[in-house]
């Protein structure tokens, strides 16, 4: 399995939360769609929290859902630790957050 498709089934942050525990330390799942669930921050924390642990997820979708700053800030945190991750899609989600899709590529040594 190496990939998540779950998107639009309404899983909320309780779904997201205990998607979360099952990724900690999967290392077959590169791709993660949970586009349009109604993830909020508490959910989103929690996923960035999972990322920190997991490096072998390259790319996460979290496309219109509901994660705020907060949850977006522990999303971001977790990029400082994880070099796997290339791209996450937080668009359409609340407070204006001020990325739409954020990319970040390695850089060859």
């Amino acid at each position: 399995l190496t990939t998540i498709n779950i998107g639009k089934n309404r899983i909320e942050d309780r779904g997201a939360i205990a998607l979360a525990k099952t990724i900690n330390n999967n290392k077959s799942i590169i791709t993660i769609n949970l586009r349009d669930n109604g993830i909020g921050d508490e959910g989103g924390r929690a996923l960035g929290h999972s990322l920190v642990k997991n490096n072998t997820i390259i790319i996460f979708n979290l496309r219109d859902n509901k994660i705020g700053n907060k949850g977006a800030k522990a999303l971001l945190s977790s990029l400082e630790v994880n070099n796997a991750m290339v791209i996450v899609d937080l668009s359409y989600n609340l407070e204006k957050i001020n990325f739409l899709l954020l990319r970040r590529k390695r850089m060859k040594t």
